[in-house]
C-alpha cells in the first residue's frame, strides 16, 4: 500500500524545470520555423532572381511551415530544446543550377542567400530590442544585464535565445561539408577537378555532421558565433 507524501525541494524543483523546459519549447518552436523558413525562402528566392523557377514552381517560396519542416530536424530542435540548446533544421529547398542565367555567380549568391537571411534575422532583432530600450521598457546597464519588468525580461530572453539561434544556423550552414552551403560555395570556387573529388564526399556528408554534433566537435564554433552575435548586440544598446 503506497501513501501520499508531501512533494519535497528536490521534486518542486524538478516540476519546475519540466514546466519552463516545455513553455520555452512551446515559445521558441513558432522561433524557430521562422528562422528555417526564411533561410530556405531565401535560397529560393536569389535561385528565382537568377532565373531558376524549380522552388517556385514546388510551392517552396512561402511561409507555410508545412512545406518546410523536415522530420529529422524538427526532432533534433525537440530534442535538443529539452537538453536546453535547440537546434534543427528545414528541408532544403529545390534548385536548378542549369536554369541560371550565370551559373558559378548564381550558385555562390544561392547558397549565400540562405545566412544572409539569418544575419539580417538576426539585425532586425537586435534592433527590435534597441527600439524597446528606446520607449523605456528595458534600460541596459553599462556592466551588462538589463532592468525590466517581469514579462519584458521573459519577451528579451526568448528575444536572444532567437539572435543566438541565428547566430549557430549561420556559421553552421557555412561549415564547407557537403550539403551545407559553405560546400557548394567552396565547390564553385574550386577548379573542375578538385570541385569533382570534393564532392564525392558528399555522400557521406550528414554521417560527418552528426558525428561532429555528436562529439560537440562543433560546440567551440557555436559558442564563438553566439558570443560574437552577443557582442554585437551589447554594441548596438550601448549607443
Amino acid at each position: 500500500m503506497e501513501c501520499w507524501r508531501q512533494p519535497d525541494r528536490n521534486d518542486i524543483v524538478f516540476m519546475d524545470h519540466i514546466l519552463q523546459t516545455a513553455i520555452d519549447l512551446i515559445v521558441r518552436f513558432p522561433l524557430f520555423l521562422i528562422a528555417i523558413m526564411l533561410h530556405e525562402v531565401g535560397h529560393g528566392y536569389a535561385a528565382l532572381r537568377y532565373g531558376d523557377t524549380t522552388a517556385r514552381d514546388m510551392g517552396r517560396l512561402t511561409l507555410n511551415p508545412v512545406m518546410h519542416i523536415d522530420p529529422v530536424g524538427l526532432m533534433v530542435f525537440v530534442i535538443s530544446s529539452i537538453a536546453g540548446v535547440g537546434f534543427g533544421w528545414a528541408k532544403p529547398v529545390p534548385i536548378n543550377p542549369s536554369r541560371f542565367s550565370d551559373r558559378r555567380q548564381g550558385m555562390i549568391v544561392v547558397s549565400l542567400a540562405g545566412v544572409a537571411a539569418n544575419l539580417a534575422l538576426i539585425l532586425f532583432t537586435i534592433f527590435l530590442i534597441k527600439a524597446l530600450s528606446i520607449f523605456g521598457l528595458i534600460e541596459f546597464l553599462p556592466a551588462g544585464g538589463f532592468i525590466s519588468g517581469y514579462a519584458m525580461r521573459v519577451v528579451l530572453r526568448h528575444m536572444m535565445w532567437f539572435m543566438m539561434l541565428n547566430g549557430v544556423l549561420l556559421v553552421f550552414n557555412l561549415i564547407p561539408i557537403p550539403p551545407l552551403d559553405g560546400s557548394k560555395v567552396l565547390m564553385t570556387l574550386l577548379p573542375r577537378e578538385q570541385a569533382v573529388a570534393f564532392a564525392s564526399i558528399e555522400r557521406y556528408g550528414l554521417i560527418i555532421i552528426f558525428g561532429l554534433l555528436f562529439f560537440h566537435v562543433l560546440d567551440y564554433i557555436f559558442y564563438a558565433a553566439i558570443s560574437v552575435v552577443n557582442s554585437l548586440a551589447f554594441f548596438v544598446f550601448m549607443l
